[in-house]
C-alpha cells in the first residue's frame, strides 16, 4: 500500500468505520428483508469487511503516528 500520511490513514479509517456501522445498522431492514439481504452476504458481510478495512488502516495510523519513538517534549 503506499505510504500516506497519519491524517490520510485515520479519514480512510474513519471512512471504513462510517461504513462498517451503517452496515450494521441495515440489518434487518425492511429492504434486507425484502430482499434477503441480511446474511453474511448481505449487510453483515459488508459491516464485518468495512470494519476490518477500518482496523487495518488504524494499525497504519498507530504506526505513523509517532515514527521516531520516544517523547515529543522538549
Amino acid at each position: 500500500m503506499q505510504n500516506f500520511r497519519t491524517k490520510t490513514w485515520f479519514g480512510i479509517m474513519a471512512g471504513f468505520a462510517f461504513a462498517s456501522i451503517i452496515s450494521f445498522f441495515q440489518i434487518n431492514s425492511a429492504w434486507a428483508d425484502d430482499h434477503n439481504f441480511n446474511g453474511f452476504f448481505g449487510w453483515t458481510g459488508l459491516g464485518i469487511v468495512f470494519g476490518l478495512a477500518a482496523v487495518y488502516c488504524l494499525v497504519q495510523v498507530a504506526k505513523n503516528s509517532n515514527p521516531g519513538g520516544g517523547s515529543s517534549v522538549q
